[in-house]
């Protein structure tokens, strides 16, 4: 499964590493990737911005991979981060290193696309439940005291390691709720959807066997308010084509849902993630083209970024479905400049002075 990730940081002194992660980490999911040669500068850029994974060699520039992992997880606002080691081999000690200093996942060089998206879903799993990232530094621990005795304890311990690693209590779960749907154990089903979102809050798959579940109790509003759910879990991953299932299905049922994607480009406006919030509206504006909030709000955005030619083929595509959206001055005359910034709406109040500069322009032409 393919999940949002936001911003990943590369922690490589290896510029051909730090070429071939950037890629694999964008394909994964993830919005933005930065790479460093040094760890200190790594932890430096934490300070002023979050990341959402950080993937790390065995050696950087100026600390081994294993002490910026460790200086990672001994600052409280850096401890929850899932973090990935990668390495040229799969040696126990290294592994042990590894995870024993509080990584999630470990790759191994070459690695495949595959490989680190399930490393990713175990590492942002184990972020997560501390209670898995915990029994995974226990028996790293039970390891390293392991090494000096007997290569079959070696061999039992890592075993242990690689289950625990490899286990995936959600899917379980899932698969176990999925089961219970079909034959028509609603309640047991139910439990066992709840138990899967615990595990993995964005298992968008769960949130709609918890909508089928509750249809099936008859609790129609319980199946809308979940299907809306899963629609952002969806989008939050890039999933168009399950976003747009489950929005056709709840319109067939009767139902209205907020187009997720235009809410997710909001959250991402707000956050300052401009390109990535442009991304979203434009599956938004897909994905509703009726919908005149959303076109509208896509063209002010472009037009915000001074991209006036797409906001005017914005608005030129959403009057086949909504005659009466306007034209470009009217969607300008929307940002006049002396509007009070309260009476901007909420994504756009940290971006009253770019508006000014837009009319400014207008009013000069």
């Amino acid at each position: 499964m393919k999940r949002r990730i936001g911003t990943a940081l590369v922690a490589t002194q290896n510029e051909g590493h730090a070429r071939t992660d950037r890629l694999m980490l964008k394909q994964a999911g993830a919005g933005q990737v930065m790479a460093f040669e040094r760890g200190e500068k790594l932890l430096a850029h934490l300070e002023e911005e979050p990341a959402g994974l950080v993937l790390c060699d065995l050696r950087l520039a100026d600390m081994a991979g294993v002490e910026l992992v460790a200086r990672l997880r001994d600052e409280h606002r850096f401890s929850r981060i899932p973090v990935i080691m990668a390495a040229p081999a799969a040696s126990e000690a290294d592994i042990l290193s590894a995870i024993g200093a509080g990584c999630h996942g470990y790759v191994v060089r070459p690695y495949s696309i595959e490989t680190l998206a399930r490393q990713i879903g175990h590492a942002m799993l184990n972020a997560r439940e501390p209670s898995a990232a915990a029994l995974m530094l226990a028996k790293a621990r039970a390891m390293r005291s392991a090494l000096p005795a007997e290569p079959e304890e070696i061999e039992e311990a890592q075993e242990t390691v690689a289950a625990v690693a490899a286990a995936d209590p959600a899917g379980e779960a899932l698969e176990m709720g999925l089961g219970l749907l079909v034959a028509g154990r609603f309640d047991a089903a139910i439990a066992a959807f709840h138990r899967a979102i615990r595990l993995d809050a964005m298992y968008g798959e769960a949130h709609e066997g918890l909508a089928r579940a509750w249809l099936g109790k008859g609790r129609r509003d319980k199946y809308f308010e979940c299907m809306r759910r899963a629609a952002q879990c969806f989008a939050e991953q890039d999933r168009f084509m399950s976003v747009r299932a489950l929005l056709a299905e709840v319109v067939k049922e009767g139902g209205r849902m907020t187009n997720p994607y235009y809410e997710l480009g909001k959250r991402l406006w707000e956050r300052e993630e401009h390109h990535e919030a442009l991304l979203a509206w434009r599956k938004a504006f897909k994905l509703t083209p009726g919908d005149a909030a959303v076109a509208r709000c896509l063209a002010r955005a472009f037009c915000i970024m001074g991209r006036d030619d797409r906001a005017e083929a914005v608005l030129a595509a959403a009057r086949e479905h909504v005659p009466g959206i306007g034209e470009m001055r009217d969607l300008v005359r929307s940002l006049r400049a002396d509007e009070p910034e309260a009476a901007l709406p909420g994504w756009l109040r940290s971006l009253v002075q770019p508006v000014r500069r837009v009319v400014a322009r207008f009013s000069a032409a």
